[in-house]
């Protein structure tokens, strides 16, 4: 798996790891709330944490 994301839905916050050239996974994006990340691995996609939760998230979990 050359990348992977770990969501945290009560922040909610998105952290993005990815293999680097030595096959360690490192830390490429950190993004919460209503900050976009733009993925390109394994596809391109957008990605809005707050979004994931849809309306259970208005400020903070409820």
């Amino acid at each position: 798996m050359r990348s992977y994301w770990v969501i945290d839905p009560p922040d909610p916050k998105l952290t993005v790891f990815e293999l680097d050239a030595e096959g360690r996974y490192e830390l490429v994006a950190e993004v919460k709330g209503e900050d976009p990340f733009d993925a390109t691995l394994p596809y391109p996609v957008r990605i809005v944490p707050a979004e994931l939760l849809g309306t259970m998230w208005q400020g903070g979990l409820k």
